[in-house]
């Protein structure tokens, strides 16, 4: 396990729910957003970890999710330092905060550095007018641009760009396009989601619209290739970083470490455990209690987080965790030599690791070695 643990701080508010988003998230105003700052340092102050203070002591990364977390933050240097007590947050640790475009983010940012945010994550999505509009995003390409260029105004350069994949009447040169927008604003991560139509969103009406599964296949390898090309090296399945920018809030979830989250829908994962919040404000405000998802952490689960990143699973970590860990691995080894045989796996001496080719069919190669 890490010594560290990543916090999440998830804030469930948005001006406009874009038609493909499942997230928990509700209409703010100020009273709301000062109720759930109190309701969140509430819960931060009494986070028990059980008796295991010593594994809890320090987190290294924090994370502001939503949402639109940016329409929080007037609060943001108070949560942060309520965070900083509690966890002994250290001044190098990663913190980041989630924007969308299509407002003026200036004095955001602003507060955003003040209170230590020294990573932003824009939701980009595309530089195409028509598949801005498909995906009822409030914002134009020129407020993208806006967005990033005051992130790196308020003295934040860890900057990073959400874009989506199989938006309907995408083509590779539009997505060229996008991605080249993206790299001229000299972002360091990138983020390439394939948009899916999620039963519970206004998409799902829509669903017949979106492209076939082998064009977004094909759409996601030449994102790879194109990205790979101009120095943003892919990392795991939906994210490409230059050398040293990775996430490392996320790199937590896919190596199977530690993270606590806090807020109505927030999901942990800490002392072996797995826990959620109920995706309610009205029970978040009540103080219901979290529900927990089980014992977890086990072999299938590390080596399925794993599997997600380009590195792959390592026989030396899986040894590390687990008594029986350089079997196990080895036993899967045996098996993924075929796959690696048809270019969906590449296996080499103490690691298996998926192709791009491999990540589009995932669950398929996890339901072979698993």
């Amino acid at each position: 396990m890490s010594e560290c643990v990543g916090i999440y701080i998830h804030i469930p508010f948005c001006v406009r729910k874009c038609g493909y988003c499942d997230f928990y998230s509700v209409s703010p105003n100020a009273d709301l957003l000062s109720r759930y700052k109190n309701a969140l340092l509430r819960e931060i102050a009494n986070f028990s970890d059980g008796g295991v203070s010593a594994k809890s002591g320090v987190a290294d990364t924090l994370y502001f999710g939503g949402g639109t977390p940016s329409l929080f933050g007037e609060y943001l240097a108070e949560v942060t330092a309520a965070v900083r007590g509690r966890f002994c947050l250290p001044e190098n640790a990663e913190i980041t905060l989630e924007a969308n475009p299509g407002v003026n983010l200036n004095p955001v940012f602003e507060a955003a550095a003040s209170a230590g945010v020294n990573r932003v994550s824009v939701g980009v999505q595309s530089a195409h007018p028509g598949e801005l509009d498909f995906l009822s995003r409030a914002h134009s390409r020129n407020g993208a641009q806006a967005a990033v260029l005051a992130a790196r105004a308020s003295g934040i350069h860890n900057l990073s760009a959400d874009v989506m994949l199989g938006i309907p009447g995408q083509t590779e040169e539009t997505l060229r396009q996008t991605l080249d927008f993206c790299l001229g604003l000299d972002i360091c991560h990138l983020s390439a989601y394939i948009l899916k139509a999620e039963p519970s969103t206004p998409l799902y009406a829509r669903r017949h619209s979106l492209p076939s599964g082998d064009e977004t296949a094909e759409l996601y390898l030449f994102a790879c290739e194109y990205l790979e090309c101009r120095g943003l090296n892919q990392y795991e399945i939906s994210n490409f970083a230059r050398p040293g920018s990775e996430c490392r809030h996320n790199l937590k979830y896919w190596r199977c470490r530690e993270y606590i989250g806090f807020g109505p829908a927030a999901h942990s994962f800490f002392a072996g455990e797995r826990f959620n919040n109920i995706p309610s404000l009205d029970a978040y405000f009540s103080g219901a209690p979290r529900r927990s998802d089980g014992v977890c952490g086990g072999f299938e689960e590390f080596t399925v987080l794993a599997l997600r990143l380009t590195r792959g699973l390592c026989k030396t970590e899986c040894e590390r965790r687990f008594p029986d860990g350089g079997e196990r691995f080895e036993r899967l080894a045996r098996k993924a030599e075929p796959l690696a045989e048809t270019g969906l796996v590449v296996l080499e001496e103490g690691r298996i690791a998926l192709t791009p080719r491999g990540f589009l069919v995932q669950n398929a190669v996890l339901g072979r070695l698993l």
